[in-house]
């Protein structure tokens, strides 16, 4: 079942034209693609230095919100050409305003968060999920 939060990112469709995006289920980075829907990925290069962990919690992700592309500037920006680079990293802000949906990464070591406020049938009070996330704040808080 496709949760509420991605049904919502579905109706976002990308609005903008992307030179690469990484594909989840290829697990490499394609140029030429334009696809109805991408999300642009936002987290800390030094909470995830190894690719392939990265890649794996992607496609992780990728299978449970049913989309298969992703804006990661990682794979996206040719980070060995000076000139790809200051062309791609001068669209980011398009790029992440164009995604059907943007995803803040946290660090691989973070503890879950045991009540997402979006559940259905859920209605807690901003101190309920505080109580019931502490774990999961304090390591967010303590991530580089």
């Amino acid at each position: 079942m496709v949760q509420p939060a991605v049904f919502e990112c579905r109706h976002g469709r990308a609005i903008v034209q992307l030179t690469r995006l990484y594909d989840a289920n290829d697990r490499i980075e394609k140029s030429g693609l334009h696809p109805e829907h991408y999300i642009a990925l936002s987290y800390c290069w030094r909470e995830w230095e190894d690719d392939d962990a990265l890649k794996n919690k992607l496609a992780g992700l990728s299978e449970r919100l049913k989309i298969r592309y992703f804006w990661v500037d990682r794979w996206c920006v040719d980070q060995e050409d000076e000139v790809d680079k200051a062309r791609e990293i001068h669209r980011m802000g398009e790029y992440y305003m164009g995604a059907s949906a943007c995803l803040v990464l946290a660090g691989p070591n973070i503890e879950p968060f045991p009540c997402v406020p979006q559940q259905d049938g859920v209605v807690l009070s901003s101190f309920q999920q505080l109580l019931l996330n502490t774990k999961g704040l304090r390591s967010l808080i303590q991530c580089q």
